[in-house]
C-alpha cells in the first residue's frame, strides 16, 4: 500500500463506462486505462471541484476517486491497527465450578 499516492485506474472517457474505476485490467481488452496518481489532499481538492462540475464525466471521475479514497483511508487504517498492540493483554477469564450448597434460612 502507498501511502503517499492514491492511483486510480479509470475507463477512458470514449467508452460506455467512461469515468468508472477498473476492478480487473483484464477486463479492457485492448483499451489503455486513464491513471490518476494523487495525493490524498489532492484527491479531496479534485473531488471538490469536479463534483461541481456540469460535466458528467468529471462528476463520474469525482465518484470514482472518493470510492478509491475511502478505500484508501480504510487500507492504511487497517496497517497501523496491525502495527499496534493489543491494549491489554489477552486473557480468558474462567471460573470454577464449585457445588454450592445452599443453607436453609431458619433450620
Amino acid at each position: 500500500m502507498n501511502r503517499d499516492f492514491i492511483i486510480v485506474h479509470l475507463w477512458p472517457k470514449t467508452t460506455w463506462f467512461a469515468g468508472k474505476r477498473v476492478h480487473r485490467l483484464d477486463d479492457l481488452g485492448n483499451i489503455t486505462p486513464e491513471i490518476l496518481a494523487v495525493t490524498p489532499s489532492d484527491a479531496e481538492l479534485l473531488i471538490a471541484e469536479y463534483q461541481r462540475s456540469p460535466d458528467s464525466h468529471k462528476q463520474q471521475v469525482a465518484q470514482s476517486v472518493e470510492a478509491a479514497l475511502r478505500e484508501w483511508r480504510e487500507a492504511i487504517s487497517d496497517e497501523d491497527d496491525e502495527k499496534v498492540p493489543a491494549p491489554y493483554a489477552g486473557h480468558v477469564e474462567q471460573r470454577i465450578e464449585e457445588a454450592i450448597q445452599e443453607e436453609q434460612p431458619y433450620g
